[in-house]
């Protein structure tokens, strides 16, 4: 069965929301037409981001990036993974502002993850790999 993990969405993309919005209200009220529609476009490609962004880790060993409409799918193997953890930016506080999870490609590329639930996340991935390599090796 494919496990479905949905983006989380954070302090700075709600922060980001609201200065797009401000942005183009505040083009709209001063009658710059062209500049708001650039706002606008802006505005509902991130938001679809926002709303669209899913992890899937698929029975047959992929795990797949979804952001959108208006982004590419990304699919990679499972097996190519090299490495998988949680970390967090800088701290301020004792808190960290944001907390993601990495994931290290063979190739050397990498992607930072925000799913909802972490931990269960790095869990499944791993039982994956686990299963994967046990069927391949």
């Amino acid at each position: 069965m494919d496990r479905v993990f949905h983006a989380r969405v954070g302090a700075a993309r709600y922060l980001a929301l609201l200065m797009f919005t401000f942005m183009l209200v505040y083009c709209l009220w001063v009658k710059y037409i062209l500049i708001a529609v650039l706002w606008g476009i802006l505005l509902l490609h991130f938001i679809e981001k926002i709303i669209h962004t899913t992890y899937t880790l698929t029975t047959d060993g992929q795990l797949i990036i979804y952001e959108g409409r208006f982004s590419r799918r990304r699919e990679r193997s499972l097996a190519e993974i090299v490495s998988v953890e949680c970390r967090s930016s800088m701290q301020v506080g004792g808190r960290a502002l944001v907390h993601y999870v990495l994931v290290v490609y063979k190739d050397g590329k990498h992607d930072a993850l925000q799913p909802t639930n972490e931990k269960e996340f790095v869990r499944i991935l791993e039982k994956r790999r686990k299963e994967l390599d046990k069927t391949n090796g």
